[in-house]
Formats: C-alpha cells, sequence, structure tokens
C-alpha cells in the first residue's frame, strides 16, 4: 500500500509542531521551581528537628545503625592493613551512616 505524499508531509509537520509546542511550554513553565524538588533546611529547634534529633541521635536509630554495620563488618576478611567500609541510609532523615573497620 502506497501512501500519499501529503500525508508524509502533513505527518512531519505535526511532529515539527508539536516538539515546538513542547519546547515553548518547557521554556515558559521552566522558570518555576517543583515543589517537589525543593530543599528546606530544618531548624534544630523546630518540632520537626527536635522530633528526628529524637529518633536518629546518638542513642537511637543511628546508633542501631552503626551497629548492624559494624556487626556486618566484624564478619567480613581482608589482608592485614585493609580498611573495610560500609555505608547505609537512614530510614527516617536519610543520613548516610559509614562504618569502618581495619584488618589487623
Amino acid at each position: 500500500m502506497k501512501r500519499h505524499p501529503d500525508h508524509s508531509l502533513a505527518r512531519r509537520l505535526f511532529i515539527r509542531s508539536l516538539a515546538l509546542s513542547s519546547g515553548l511550554a518547557a521554556v515558559l513553565l521552566g522558570g518555576r521551581s517543583a515543589a517537589a524538588l525543593t530543599v528546606q533546611q530544618l531548624g534544630p529547634d523546630s518540632a520537626i528537628g527536635l522530633d528526628i534529633a529524637k529518633h536518629c541521635g546518638p542513642a537511637s536509630e543511628h546508633a542501631a545503625l552503626l551497629a548492624d554495620l559494624e556487626a556486618k563488618l566484624a564478619e567480613s576478611t581482608g589482608a592485614p592493613g585493609t580498611v573495610l567500609t560500609t555505608t547505609a541510609d537512614c530510614p527516617i532523615c536519610g543520613c548516610p551512616v559509614t562504618a569502618t573497620r581495619e584488618i589487623k
């Protein structure tokens, strides 16, 4: 089945106009920042800051996570002088918690 030459031209014009209108929309809307991607600082004295400090402080989630990581490293082996490192993200605040162990 042969295509009519006008169909091919019409399709190319449609695709070109679609691309141009998408680009224009991106330019017009690109000046606004997406609320889901903004980063805001927490004050340590704010309610959320205090709640996270309570859950992620030295005697809580981070300490438990660090203990788990250190237990995993204790089971690992390597050549003397090797430094083993493992990291996990806190499920509450997202901070990385890193444990290291030097093989003696």
